[in-house]
């Protein structure tokens, strides 16, 4: 199956899962590469997705920055927030940072949850069809994540273009996807 033909499929399959999310949750905050984030870096999530905004509201009670991304014509910069109010609702029906919000410095101790439709079990997802987050971990020197239910580990097409994730965590518990994963100094 091609991947606009399984983003489709899996687009009209979803559903929220609050019980899950809390698994997934619970299982990110446990990660010793959480604990010791210098920043986290997510999407805000929709109705659709796992839940993210419990991890954001989490991180500011955690005194964690926090930065969400911005879309431009072909990439994402990361802006930091400090509350849900500093968003609004952007490109794709997806909440923004506002524009006056600083840019994030990102480092190799920050922290990237990534957005995923479905994955494989070698970290390789399937994404909204942009390439945004791919072009965005090609550069990327942190440690990056999905947030997966379990029946959306599955085959999915790859190309060359397509960057692996570090981790997948789902609500049954935490796998490694990439395996060429660097050596973080610090």
């Amino acid at each position: 199956m091609k991947k606009f033909e399984l983003r489709q499929k899996l687009l009209q399959n979803r559903k929220p899962c609050p019980e899950k999310d809390s698994l997934i949750l619970k299982n990110l905050l446990s990660l010793k590469e959480f604990k010791e984030a210098d920043l986290l870096l997510t999407y805000i999530s929709t109705e659709k997705e796992v839940d993210t905004r419990a991890l954001i509201k989490k991180c500011f009670e955690l005194n964690k920055r926090v930065a969400v991304p911005l879309s431009g014509v072909h990439e994402i910069a990361f802006y930091e927030i400090n509350s849900l109010s500093d968003t609004e609702e952007g490109k794709f029906g997806i909440r923004e940072p506002l524009k006056t919000q600083k840019k994030a410095q990102i480092s190799n101790k920050t922290f990237c949850v990534v957005p995923a439709l479905a994955c494989n079990e070698k970290g390789f997802r399937l994404g909204y069809g942009k390439g945004y987050y791919d072009r965005f971990l090609a550069e990327f020197n942190g440690t990056s994540a999905v947030l997966c239910y379990s029946e959306n580990i599955i085959e999915i097409p790859t190309e060359p273009h397509d960057h692996a994730v570090d981790m997948i965590i789902t609500e049954g518990g935490i796998a490694y996807g990439r395996q060429d994963r660097r050596i973080r100094v610090g």
